[in-house]
């Protein structure tokens, strides 16, 4: 991939870190032949490191998410051609509902997925406390935006040898220990250390994908992540200190305990429905 061109994947998510990439990426550690994308989401952040480590391990609470991405990997003739037929049958608020109850009630085929994602409201995922789509009908469908997007994707994964595992488990779930690494990415890597990029939902904003995560856990992550500190991994953590005076629990412990600090610029007017503007958001990091 060419120095600052990035593939913007064609599934939209709520915090996704496309336009970021060029203050984030340059903070990763690449002495690693192993990374693990704990939070997932759109793949923006996976997509873009596939030619700068041998493994990655993708991992999601989203299932269906997960299943979009190892489809996309995998089979995308078919999965694009189902997401389409499934495009096709949603031309108004009746047949969009219809389709998101039998999604919610089946979990069915990610095209299905895919299409509610690409014909909801603002385009965004968003799921409830019951972990059931809820977000409503919007004017979009497949147009030619999402044909450059897959385009430049699919192009961008040919060019690649592919080696990402896509799994679907909770942060805490995640293995830390080499042996249980070995054991999802089935590979013999002499370096027994990983670098672990994580981007969770922020506890103190309000953006609809983030409304099942709680204060509990931030601090189970804070605690995961020294794990990965005593254990030996990297890691680049992406979060917001301060927002509408609320701190965030999980970046502020990580400071006091000494990790690193990088300020970068972020926009999140859209996704906060907000008039300020820009937010200072940070990476902290523990090399």
């Amino acid at each position: 991939m060419s120095k600052n061109i990035f593939i913007n994947p064609p599934f939209n998510y709520t915090g996704s870190k496309y336009k970021l990439l060029p203050q984030i990426l340059p903070e990763f550690d690449y002495s690693k032949k192993l990374m693990v994308d704990l939070f997932t989401g759109g793949g923006s952040v996976m997509y873009n490191c596939i030619d700068k480590f041998e493994v990655i391990i993708a991992n999601d609470i989203i299932k269906p998410l997960m299943n979009i991405h190892y489809m996309m990997l995998t089979h995308p003739e078919y999965l694009i051609k189902r997401t389409k037929q499934v495009c096709a049958l949603i031309k108004n608020k009746r047949s969009y509902n219809k389709v998101r109850q039998i999604f919610n009630d089946h979990n069915s085929h990610p095209a299905l997925l895919w299409a509610l994602m690409l014909t909801c409201n603002s385009n965004m995922i968003r799921f409830n406390y019951q972990m059931k789509f809820n977000q409503t009908c919007g004017l979009r469908n497949w147009n030619s935006s999402t044909d450059k997007k897959v385009f430049k994707l699919l192009e961008h994964l040919k060019k690649q040898k592919i080696n990402i595992k896509c799994i679907s488990r909770e942060f805490y779930n995640v293995p830390i220990e080499w042996d249980e690494l070995k054991k999802i990415i089935n590979l013999d890597i002499d370096i027994k250390k990983a670098f672990y990029y994580i981007d969770p939902p922020y506890s103190n904003t309000h953006a609809g994908y983030n409304c099942f995560w709680t204060k509990k856990h931030d601090i189970d992550l804070y605690e995961y992540i020294l794990k990965l500190n005593d254990y030996g991994h990297t890691f680049c953590l992406s979060g917001i200190l301060h927002h509408n005076n609320k701190e965030s629990i999980l970046l502020t412990n990580l400071i006091k305990h000494g990790f690193n600090v990088v300020e970068i610029d972020a926009d999140y007017n859209k996704v906060q429905n907000i008039k300020r503007g820009k937010v200072p958001e940070i990476i902290i990091k523990n090399f």
